[in-house]
């Protein structure tokens, strides 16, 4: 009768080990859990930070083509009118030129 105790203790005991080294393990898991939770929403504030820091970069470089797009274009228009006067001068010279070779010198 003993010997059965002494038996069933020790597998009771064995059992109740077995039972608090899982329950250890559990845990230390939910430990690691919570500390990768904490973690993750450390990485997901900084994620969020770093794409509106993107979005506004990216806004910004868009307004900055879209005023070199509209500068050239200014600068195409200019280029064009500067053209036009060209030709106007040029066109006016050549009708004081030939006004001018057709005057008698003065005497």
């Amino acid at each position: 009768m003993v010997k059965l105790y002494s038996e069933k203790r020790a597998d009771l005991e064995e059992q109740q080990l077995h039972l608090n080294v899982g329950l250890g393990k559990i845990a230390e898991t939910v430990e690691q859990v919570e500390e990768m939770q904490k973690s993750l929403a450390v990485k997901s504030q900084e994620l969020r930070a770093k794409n509106e820091a993107a979005n506004a970069k990216l806004k910004q470089m868009v307004k900055d083509q879209q005023e070199a797009e509209k500068k050239k274009v200014e600068s195409q228009e200019i280029q064009v009118a500067l053209e036009k006067q060209t030709k106007e001068i040029e066109a006016k010279r050549r009708d004081v030129m030939a006004d001018l070779a057709q005057v008698e010198p003065a005497r």
